[in-house]
């Protein structure tokens, strides 16, 4: 609102100026300029003067504000040179009728060269007819003068005013687009260190995953478990790393890295955890959003088994039917060592983030259940899950 405001008080400003520039050159002309140049009765300088006037406005607003922003301004010079000749024939066929209109109040109407208005139209207008302008030069001359020559200063001045704003604003417009590339070759430049990061970032699992096959070569013929251990840590290490960079894996993959995860954890806790894994169903036909059950698993370990020092146990059970697949984590809680039993909504920012991934990919397809009990802690995913797209191959 305010600033229609301003604007509104600026246009109302302009056109208070420019009401006000236009009267004043009417009473110049009027009082000063015409009888000086006319030398005749008031009824012919008054009609000639309002006539001029009038022209004036007309051949100002018409190139000023029309003719020059379309076709001076755009280098549209055709256009602009038939715009001018237009408006040179328009202003002598006003001066013609308006002198021919003017004779019979002239101090010397009838009598050849006696008065200005005679003059002008015996030896000018009358003589070389309405192409005047075009075939006879001094007429052509006179008539520029009479009607064009103050709006040819005006037009000046307005010329150089808005080749300046036009300067201005294409400056302002490559100061923009200056800014806008800088920003661009900054991005370009960030882009291009995130690349080179993410290069970076390959040669240290490289590095890792040549570590792991040497420690493999080195334990696989004096401890087979310690050898399962490091083969079973360099798959989940390649899943989380290459094979889960897709939108969809098989439900068996997904599954599988669960099955190394709980290798490790078996590995890790010994037999104060007991950790048992079930699954009944076809997983190679299903697709699932990968990396999203690992939340559940590592959720029972952290805030379960590994807060407690009696024993415990961790159960993991997969169930497809149909299109439904059902994942159920039960994990014990010790109220001893934990007082304070987990509850529904705890799981910290990994359960936080599954549940913005499941709103996200699996909108009205999924039901994640919590439940706290005073012995054992349950999650339970339910998704309506997508079937596999046959190959084109078969």
């Amino acid at each position: 609102m305010t600033t229609f405001y301003h604007r509104y008080q600026s246009k109302l400003k302009s056109v208070g100026l420019h009401l006000l520039a236009w009267l004043l050159l009417y009473f110049l002309d009027r009082h000063y300029f015409a009888p000086r140049l006319v030398h005749d009765n008031a009824e012919v300088v008054f009609r000639l003067s309002l006539i001029t006037w009038l022209v004036d406005i007309s051949v100002y607003y018409g190139l000023g504000h029309f003719v020059f922003p379309r076709y001076l301004y755009t280098r549209r010079i055709p256009y602009l040179i038939g715009a001018i000749l237009l408006v040179f024939q328009a202003t002598y066929l006003i001066n013609y009728y308006s002198f021919q209109w003017v004779q019979p109040y002239s101090n010397g109407y009838g009598l050849a060269e006696v008065s200005y208005v005679e003059k002008i139209w015996h030896q000018f207008l009358k003589p070389h007819g309405l192409l005047g302008c075009f075939t006879h030069l001094p007429t052509a001359l006179w008539s520029y003068s009479w009607s064009l020559f103050i709006p040819t200063v005006i037009l000046f001045f307005k010329g150089i005013k808005d080749i300046t704003q036009y300067r201005n604003r294409a400056l302002r417009l490559e100061r923009d687009k200056y800014e806008s590339d800088r920003k661009q070759l900054l991005l370009e430049k960030n882009n291009l260190a995130l690349e080179l990061d993410f290069l970076r970032s390959q040669i240290n699992p490289h590095f890792l995953f040549n570590t792991l096959n040497s420690l493999y070569v080195r334990v696989v013929d004096l401890d087979d478990e310690a050898a399962e251990i490091v083969l079973k840590l360099s798959d989940l290490i390649r899943y989380n790393l290459y094979e889960s960079n897709v939108e969809r894996i098989t439900v068996a993959k997904e599954l599988e890295f669960i099955q190394n995860y709980l290798l490790l954890e078996r590995a890790r806790h010994g037999q104060r955890v007991e950790i048992s894994y079930t699954e009944t169903g076809d997983f190679q036909q299903h697709q699932i959003a990968p990396l999203l059950l690992i939340s559940l698993v590592e959720n029972a370990f952290k805030h379960g088994a590994s807060k407690t020092r009696d024993k415990a146990f961790v159960r993991v059970a997969a169930h497809l039917e149909g299109s439904t697949f059902t994942f159920r984590v039960e994990n014990s809680v010790s109220s001893l060592s934990n007082p304070a039993p987990q509850k529904p909504n705890s799981g910290g920012v990994g359960l936080v983030n599954t549940r913005k991934r499941l709103d996200l990919l699996y909108p009205g397809q999924h039901q994640l259940s919590l439940n706290a009990g005073e012995q054992m802690y349950t999650a339970e995913l339910i998704l309506q899950l997508e079937q596999q797209s046959p190959s084109p191959l078969d």
